[in-house]
């Protein structure tokens, strides 16, 4: 499942979009959202002059491809993050193009066993160079929607939300109730009222 897709759902789940919303939205991107920058690869695990490195990097950046609510420049930084925290090693057992293939998927939604440390690795990395909590909020709607999830969330919520997708995968994190309940406490004024 796509992050962005991840995003939805999440929020429609604890009733903070409408069943029907989604799709591309007209409204300005928060600040800085086209000024992503490259995660630093000095203090991965993965070596640059690893030669499937990029291979990798370039098929997960493709898988986002269908996903136009990400810039080409987050759509890299995801590529990056995800290929530098797990490694070549362990992604060795799908092939490039079943990765480019999947729609976005990251490496726990397709059989790669995923650890916490490497969870931690992606979040690090991926904050680095996309704006978390904008990239979130996006998620929720437009306008006065993205405007409130911003002043509403927190690094820790997002450390604990994204950490948990990665390693757990979209279908395994929607049950955290922990999880999903301090999104609920974070963003309950967003709500539209009925």
């Amino acid at each position: 499942m796509m992050i962005r897709t991840s995003l939805v759902v999440a929020v429609a789940v604890i009733g903070l979009v409408s069943c029907g919303s989604g799709g591309g939205d007209d409204a300005a991107a928060p600040a800085g959202e086209d000024e992503a920058q490259q995660p630093d690869d000095g203090g991965n695990d993965a070596s640059s002059d690893d030669p499937g490195r990029q291979v990798y990097i370039d098929a997960f950046v493709a898988s986002f491809a269908s996903d136009d609510n990400l810039t080409d420049d987050e759509r890299q930084c995801f590529g990056v993050a995800i290929v530098d925290s797990v490694g070549t090693e362990k992604l060795s057992a799908l092939t490039p193009e079943e990765v480019s293939q999947s729609a976005g998927k990251v490496p726990s939604e397709l059989g790669v066993e995923v650890t916490q440390e490497e969870g931690e690795a992606f979040y690090d990395a991926l904050s680095e160079c996309v704006d978390i909590e904008a990239l979130f909020a996006k998620g929720t709607g437009d306008g006065e929607d993205v405007q409130c999830m911003l002043e509403a969330l927190d690094d820790d919520l997002m450390h604990d939300f994204y950490v948990t997708l990665y390693v757990l995968g979209s279908d395994s994190f929607m049950n955290d109730t922990e999880l999903m309940t301090r999104i609920e406490a974070a963003t309950t004024e967003c709500r539209p009222t009925p």
